[in-house]
């Protein structure tokens, strides 16, 4: 407290007259022994004020007068003193010092002051009123130099004394407004109020502290009450006195004043008191309290209620600027009094709407101070809070059951989670229900069982590529532990017993796994997060771990098969890691060591996982290692090399991806050459359409979305269009490009250049013809991926179906299907979510052909006997027709009619109805055509569902993600048709349906397109679709329909409902190389597509979730969040957090927080972030939650249960058990 008022003295009175007062004050507790005191600098500071404000340079007989230190000489001049000295003054000091010489303390430390004791003044302390203190009796005067200091220094030392009592005052202003400082406040208080005791001219003064003692000082002497009421009667005129003020003031500067003129809204008052004291220089340095009221209460005094909360938000920086920025120092250190209305601005602030808007330039003490954390949280701080190592018991080491529980708040409402992990999970035993006959033997029930198993086993080897995109993302691995790897379990239990039954593999090919557990590795790895760098949501593998998930090689003690599985499965890892940008982590010698030492699996997981990892990079490292996998690139020494087919088109897809979106010329020629090489050795005939589809795919990506844009102009002399558009429809190669480059490849025998006879193919013989059932996938998939959302309407039309039969017989009915999908890529706008769209992509002559068919087999199926028509429908003769239209005319007619009225009436209605039959005939007759007799009826009926599958695929690539309700609906009502081909038993299916694998075909990419345009939003309606689509499972439904499903299952789940797919150039090519509408007939197939360019999909993935955390409790929370696009003429969207942001065509820009219980709250959307956007909300204060809105994750999984629970808890608990027994018999999804 000393060192405060010398610190307000020295802002007042400039000069060394702080460092004298000081030097006193320290003299003084030297002389006097002050350091038994509580508070010895305050009892010699306020000597050396009182002999400065008194005038008096000496200090004789010190007594002690209310706790403050002074002189007898002093008190002898007050001829009021006696006022002071009543007897309950007497007593209460007498009873305080008996009190302290009573206490324990002077009990054990008072031997060590003897000279408190032995002092005949001390022991006659309980009878004086008036204390003498105890100093040595050599030094009974004592001499304040800093007074005969200020009469030598100054000209006016009265005016230096009004300073010092004005500063004084300000700072007991400023201890008011702290209650930490009270006490402080009370000292400075009695010591003013001794100074104005008997000072006329302070009365003002004397009653200000009076008032603010509490009434526990003795009242105003009558003088000075005289002296009001002539100061009131002359209109508060001073009297001639005033010279002798210590103030300068007109009257005593009181904060709690001002303040309350400030709150009423006094202006006047206010202007005038600001005029005087509130700019004094006091207020900058030490009264920095006085200063910041004075800042913040002006703002509220001038408030003219235009713009509120512009002035709340002046208020609130001045405060942080002042230093304040908790809310909980204005509420415990200010009075409640001066505290309430900064807390009130406060709080307008925190529940102002628009206030996140306003202040999106604000500080983060800023937003914390008014209780809005959720407005300066960070991304790295969302990602630090939420839980995503939540232990959960997972014994399939899929992650599948985790999912059920981290994603449980974003569909709390049933189990659908559950269900689809059940769905896609291949690490359980199989259920085996084989009816047995009663004459079956047991060998035979065996071997019916063996069938079965075998049959659902196909679909078990199928799960991974679904279970992949299903646990996308949903694991941060510990850096010490190996990745978990779930098996595929090829064994059933067959109930009721459960009893297990093991796959005989003995009749099964030998590489039957080896595809699946590449899958199964690539579904494992894929659960890693992307690479990421900044912020607490970086992550990124070493190169140590890498190689500690490495198969190890087989010893004396470990199993040959085990391991060469795991090596299968460390190859789909690999591969999952550079789709997820991990592979970088290994060097060029790690790369050759897999290559070399490694399986196929593994050559094709590097091979594509490094050109993923460096997409569009063109890095040379990796341009080398793939062109040393195909043949075509090679120097003739390296000729007779052995590339196995798979890592051969793998490598060319590599180079797609390598050098994607870069047009480089020597790449898109070796490609276009490549796509029409004729085969000249027996290896290259192996999946020969795979590896063109391959090179197709790579020309598209080399040069995405290049056509007719002008940035190809390098590659003109190409004419890829022409050589594309050639190897579509077939015919002679008048380039013969292709020819010529197979004939430099395989090198001249000497100088002669004879060509070496053994180098060519003994099994496929082309001419000069091009085989373009070979080569029309691979260019179709080129040419749309080139010309992709470019609109050229002469590409698309050269690309039209044939418009005759004649035509249609020289075009495969699947190549059809990828034409329709590359016109739709070409004419990316022109796609409609419509049924007409898609009946629209039929061929005319097709649609009127399948019309006649679908008219026969409906009139055959009506009229099962000898095809009657139309005029012999109705078997009754002429006298029942009669008796019926007779009963029919018999209602409500009156009795006068006769039989002669109704045999007329009977026969013009005969008339009318024949008249019309005829009519009908003929119109029929007109608008169906009969189909010609040398029409293959099947070729139409392949036509017309690859066609619509076709269209369907088209619709999925062309909304993926956007969850478009119309586009649902079509392609649902395709699959539902399909479906019916697929299942129904009803005659006219049956006779419109073509071959059993094309319709499983045709279902599967129904399904997959369903799965894009709902893709992450876990539809309900659509899950329940695809169930029934999964259910068939027997000897007719292959491989690749298990996937399509299993993929379209991951697709609506992707990520456990957080992830979608994107939809520009490159996620299109992305989608289109993973989903080709070609799918696999069983576990080894690959030949019309390489099976690892199904993972292709995750560099499509986008994170567009949103999630709400609480900033309190960082638990994430469900809330309303409105989307705004920044195309305003578009309504915004709504969503309940955790929820998906879907695709659209405008961009989202701005989510703003909507709720009762929370804070409104808003972000702006990033543009081309690929990362999810998690929202901080703070609940409000004493908002009362309801219980539906309350979602705790550890429950929700049980939330139906729970939901009952509570309703019978509302309503009373009858009826509780009856629920619990309901809930037992529902026990499945």
């Amino acid at each position: 407290m000393s060192e405060e008022i010398l610190k307000v003295i020295n802002a007042y009175v400039k000069g060394e007259l702080v460092s004298h007062i000081r030097f006193d004050t320290l003299k003084l507790i030297k002389q006097l022994d002050l350091t038994i005191e509580p508070d010895p600098s305050w009892l010699a500071l306020s000597l050396v004020l009182n002999g400065i404000l008194t005038g008096n340079n000496t200090i004789e007989n010190l007594v002690v007068l209310n706790g403050i230190w002074t002189g007898n000489n002093t008190i002898e001049n007050n001829d009021d003193s006696s006022d002071l000295n009543n007897n309950s003054d007497s007593e209460n000091a007498s009873s305080a010092w008996n009190m302290l010489l009573g206490s324990s303390f002077h009990a054990i430390h008072g031997d060590q002051f003897p000279m408190l004791n032995n002092d005949p003044a001390i022991s006659n302390i309980e009878t004086s009123m008036m204390t003498t203190a105890a100093f040595s009796s050599s030094q009974t005067i004592l001499f304040i130099e800093t007074v005969d200091r200020i009469s030598r220094d100054y000209d006016d030392p009265h005016s230096i004394r009004i300073q010092i009592f004005d500063s004084i005052h300000l700072l007991y202003e400023e201890f008011k407004l702290s209650v930490l400082t009270k006490e402080w406040s009370h000292k400075v208080r009695t010591f003013l109020l001794e100074k104005c005791l008997n000072d006329d001219t302070m009365n003002d003064y004397y009653k200000h502290y009076h008032a603010d003692s509490n009434s526990r000082m003795p009242p105003p002497p009558s003088s000075m009450s005289n002296n009001n009421k002539n100061e009131n009667s002359k209109n508060q005129q001073r009297p001639s006195t005033t010279a002798r003020r210590l103030s300068s003031f007109d009257r005593p500067p009181c904060v709690m004043s001002w303040i309350r003129d400030c709150l009423l809204g006094s202006s006047q008052q206010i202007e005038d008191q600001q005029q005087h004291w509130m700019k004094l220089p006091a207020l900058e340095t030490v009264c920095s309290r006085m200063k910041l009221l004075y800042n913040s209460y002006s703002i509220i005094a001038t408030d003219d209620g235009i713009n509120p909360i512009d002035n709340d938000i002046q208020i609130v920086q001045s405060l942080l600027d002042a230093g304040i920025k908790d809310p909980l120092l204005l509420q415990d250190d200010f009075p409640i009094g001066v505290a309430l209305p900064l807390l009130n601005v406060l709080a307008r602030c925190r529940h102002h709407p628009c206030i996140a808007e306003i202040g999106e330039e604000f500080s983060n003490d800023f937003w914390a101070f008014i209780g809005r954390e959720d407005a300066c949280q960070s991304e790295e701080a969302a990602n630090a809070s939420k839980n995503n190592n939540k232990v959960v018991k997972d014994t399939d080491n899929d992650g599948l059951v985790g999912i059920e529980y981290t994603q449980a708040l974003r569909f709390p409402d049933d189990n659908r989670l559950k269900e689809v992990g059940r769905l896609l999970r291949s690490s359980r035993p199989s259920v085996v229900k084989v009816p047995r006959a009663v004459e079956v033997s047991d060998h035979d029930y065996e071997r019916l069982k063996q069938e079965r198993l075998l049959t659902l086993c196909q679909r078990t080897l199928a799960l991974s590529v679904g279970r992949g995109m299903y646990s996308l993302g949903t694991l941060r691995p510990v850096p010490a532990e190996q990745l978990p790897m779930p098996e595929l379990c090829l064994s059933g239990r067959v109930p009721p017993a459960n009893n297990s039954i093991a796959l005989d593999t003995t009749n099964t090919h030998a590489d039957m796994t080896v595809w699946p557990e590449f899958h199964n590795g690539v579904a494992a790895g894929l659960r890693l997060p992307p690479k990421s760098t900044k912020g607490s949501s970086a992550f990124s593998v070493s190169r140590s771990w890498i190689i500690y998930n490495r198969a190890t090689t087989s010893d004396e003690t470990t199993n040959a098969d085990t391991d060469k599985e795991t090596d299968f499965s460390h190859g789909g890892l690999l591969m999952a890691l550079g789709l997820r940008g991990h592979l970088s982590a290994l060097s060029m010698t790690d790369v050759y060591e897999y290559l070399t030492q490694g399986s196929v699996t593994t050559s094709v997981g590097v091979l594509l996982g490094m050109a993923a990892n460096r997409r569009g990079s063109c890095d040379p490292s990796v341009s080398k290692m793939l062109c040393l996998h195909i043949p075509s690139l090679l120097p003739p020494s390296f000729s007779s090399i052995d590339v196995a087919a798979p890592a051969h088109a793998a490598a060319v897809a590599g180079i797609g991806l390598l050098y994607q979106g870069s047009s480089h010329r020597l790449m898109t020629e070796f490609l276009l050459n490549e796509m029409g090489r004729r085969p000249v050795h027996e290896s290259s005939t192996v999946d020969r359409a795979a590896y063109t589809v391959s090179c197709g795919l790579a020309l598209g990506m080399i040069n995405l979305a290049r056509g007719g844009s002008g940035n190809n102009a390098g590659l003109a002399d190409l004419e890829i269009e022409h050589r594309l558009y050639r190897y579509v429809i077939g015919g002679v190669d008048d380039h013969s490009t292709s020819r010529q480059q197979d004939i430099a490849d395989r090198r001249i025998n000497g100088n002669m250049g004879t060509i070496l006879e053994n180098e060519r193919s003994s099994r496929v013989y082309e001419g000069d013809y091009i085989n373009h059932d070979v080569t029309a996938p691979g260019a179709l998939l080129a040419l749309g991926l080139i010309y992709l959302k470019s609109g050229n309407k002469a590409v698309a039309a050269s690309l039209a179906p044939p418009d005759t039969h004649f035509l249609l017989e020289y075009v495969r009915p699947d190549t059809l299907m990828l034409r329709v999908i590359t016109r739709s890529l070409i004419m990316w706008d022109d796609v409609e979510p419509s049924l007409e769209w898609i009946e629209k992509q039929i061929p005319e002559v097709v649609r009127q052909s399948y019309l006649s068919l679908e008219t026969t087999a409906k009139n055959i199926t009506t009229f099962p006997i000898l095809g009657l028509d139309d005029e012999n429908k109705n078997p009754l003769n002429e006298e029942e027709n009669y008796i019926i239209e007779m009963e029919n005319s018999n209602v409500g007619m009156d009795d006068e009619n006769s039989e002669e009225d109704l045999r007329s009436n009977n026969s013009e209605k005969k008339e009318e109805q024949q008249q019309q039959q005829k009519k009908k005939k003929k119109k029929d007759t007109i608008a169906e055509p009969q189909i010609d007799a040398d029409v293959d009826r099947q070729t139409i009926r392949q036509i017309h569902v690859y066609v619509l599958a076709g269209a369907c695929f088209s619709i999925g690539l062309r909304f993926a993600g956007t969850a478009d309700t119309r586009a649902a609906a079509a392609i649902s009502e395709v699959l539902l048709l399909m479906k019916s081909f697929r299942d129904s038993n009803d005659p006219v299916p049956a006779a419109l349906r073509p071959e059993q694998s094309i319709v499983g075909m045709c279902v599967g990419i129904c399904s997959v397109s369903l799965a894009l345009v709902m893709a992450g939003t876990g539809d309900l309606d659509t899950l329940r679709l695809l169930k029934m689509i999964r259910w068939r499972s027997d000897d007719e439904i292959r491989h690749g329909s298990h996937m399509t499903i299993a993929s379209a299952i991951g697709l609506l789940f992707m990520g456990g409902g957080m992830y979608t797919v994107g939809r520009s150039a490159e996620d299109i090519a992305a989608l289109l190389a993973a989903f080709y509408p070609r799918y696999p007939m069983d576990p080894m197939d690959n030949k019309y597509h390489l099976q690892a360019l199904r993972h292709l999909y995750a560099l499509a993935v986008k994170q567009r979730y949103v999630q709400a955390f609480d900033v309190d409790s960082g638990e994430e929370v469900s809330v309303l969040v409105k989307t705004y696009f920044e195309d305003n003429s578009l309504e915004p969207a709504t969503l309940n957090t955790p929820g998906l942001l879907k695709n659209t065509e405008s961009k989202v820009f701005k989510l703003v927080v909507q709720s009762d219980i929370y804070f409104a709250s808003s972000r702006v959307v990033e543009d081309g972030t690929n990362r999810g956007h998690r929202l901080f909300v703070k609940k409000r204060i004493n908002d009362n939650s309801r219980i539906d809105s309350v979602r705790d994750s550890n429950f929700v999984a049980n939330r139906s249960h729970a939901q009952k629970c509570l309703e019978m808890l509302r309503d009373g608990l009858d009826g509780y058990l009856s629920v619990v027994e309901e809930d037992e018999e529902e026990n499945h999804w």
